[in-house]
């Protein structure tokens, strides 16, 4: 990983952190909530980050 890559983790983490409890306090739709993790994945592309979620899909 180079250090754009690390950055662009980081930033994709902290944002989907803040999204998820904006989702769990009801501040946010769960469309909404789709809707912007899907623009954080398109400004970021987060590469560890994806790996994981798809690891906890398929348990």
């Amino acid at each position: 990983m180079n250090q754009n890559q690390i950055v662009g983790e980081i930033k994709y983490r902290f944002a989907s952190l803040l999204l998820d409890q904006l989702l769990e306090d009801n501040i946010i739709t769960r469309d909404e909530w789709v809707t912007f993790k899907k623009k954080l994945f398109k400004k970021y592309n987060p590469i560890i980050s994806v790996l994981e979620e798809i690891d906890e899909k398929d348990n």
